[in-house]
């Protein structure tokens, strides 16, 4: 006791968060993750909340009270190559970890907080009798969860992410308080496949009719892309469409279609994704799930809408034939156009250029490169760029 007595503040500190440092163990889609953690992160920190109090916590906070397991996150963060999306879920499964139940809603949240802070994203606090709400700050559209205009982007609101019932009064009600105000933004936007394990695989057979003829795939689906996206926000038309899918799909799908396409032109290869796009799914005009589909989910599902096919036609476009392929977003539907050499038929101008229609969702598989069909032909429509 005399030497606890004798050290620095610092030293004392640090003698006791070695004492009293914590390991957690919890599953992040069902990888097991083990983590350091201090039970004393919000020693001090009590309600009712106000801007004072929360800036005297954080700016008080001792680096040793956070730093191990703010490192524990990064590297799981770049072992498994988390987008910032999956690394706020990885944060969040930890914070429900330490602090289970929907009676400690408010520390799970204040936890979120520091650490997206800490990693530097730019991070704003909402609180009143109702409880303690979280925004970042991104420059992606967010269609399901409360969002208000800041500066160039939005302050979207993620802490009751798959709580709908709670959004009535949450984005009207806000503090001015933020940390960060000039760090990075959060995006949600999914560039690059997680390099997650694989949690178990679905293989599923894709039968579909072209040039009167019947051809089959097979591929193997993640169900951890499957999940990943289940726990996803909804974002634009063009987000949803530069999702990747898993390296299982890839390899199991990619090489297939690829024997298919061999020794065709452009025209008859851009033929053959239109007819396995249009005849390999079953097309519903309105899910029940309004949200669109990734291109692995399409795969996955056995029913897809417009939207859904021509994320999926669009991706097999980029990475099995390198054209140029852009989008049309109707009121209530979505087509698409490439590039071609030497366009065909109805022809959409872009950047001075001329790109051939294609329709995705044409379920009798009639319409040919640069025929669209009647009922759009008067429509406006705006061009989304892959």
């Amino acid at each position: 006791m005399e030497d606890d007595v004798r050290m620095l503040p610092e030293e004392a500190l640090a003698s006791r968060t070695a004492k009293h440092s914590k390991f957690v163990s919890f599953d992040f889609f069902e990888n097991e993750i083990q983590l350091t953690y201090s039970p004393y992160l919000f020693d001090g920190l009590f309600a009712p909340l106000d801007d004072e109090k929360l800036l005297d916590f954080y700016h008080g906070m001792e680096p040793l009270s956070y730093q191990s397991t703010l490192d524990g996150l990064l590297n799981i963060r770049d072992r498994y190559r988390l987008n910032d999306w999956l690394y706020f879920l990885l944060i969040r499964d930890l914070a429900v970890s330490l602090y289970p139940g929907e009676e400690n809603e408010l520390q799970q949240t204040l936890f979120c907080w520091v650490f997206l802070a800490k990693t530097g994203f730019k991070v704003q606090l909402n609180y009143h009798r109702e409880g303690v709400f979280l925004s970042v700050y991104t420059l992606d559209v967010v269609y399901d969860l409360p969002r208000k205009r800041h500066g160039k982007g939005f302050l979207v609101d993620i802490s009751r992410f798959q709580k709908p019932e709670q959004y009535t009064y949450v984005a009207s009600v806000r503090s001015d308080f933020y940390l960060n105000t000039t760090s990075m933004p959060f995006r949600l936007q999914m560039l690059e496949a997680p390099q997650l394990p694989p949690r178990g695989q679905k293989r599923k057979r894709l039968v579909f009719i072209h040039n009167n003829r019947r051809f089959q795939v097979d591929v193997e689906i993640d169900q951890n892309m499957i999940e990943l996206m289940e726990n996803y926000p909804e974002l634009s038309l063009k987000s949803h469409s530069l999702f990747p899918i898993s390296q299982l799909a890839y390899k199991s799908l990619m090489p297939q279609l690829e024997k298919l396409l061999k020794n065709k032109s452009q025209e008859e290869q851009l033929r053959l994704l239109l007819s396995f796009t249009r005849t390999a799914f079953h097309y519903v005009e309105d899910r029940e799930n309004s949200t669109t589909f990734s291109a692995e989910e399409t795969l996955f599902s056995p029913k897809s809408d417009c939207e859904d096919r021509v994320v999926l036609f669009c991706y097999l476009v980029r990475e099995l034939l390198s054209l140029p392929v852009i989008i049309l977003e109707y009121e209530d539907h979505a087509s698409a156009a490439v590039k071609l050499p030497k366009p065909r038929g109805q022809r959409v101008m872009h950047n001075r250029e001329f790109y051939t229609f294609v329709e995705p969702t044409d379920i009798d598989d009639r319409l040919d490169l640069g025929e669209m069909p009647d009922n759009l032909k008067e429509k406006t429509y705006t061009i989304i760029l892959q």
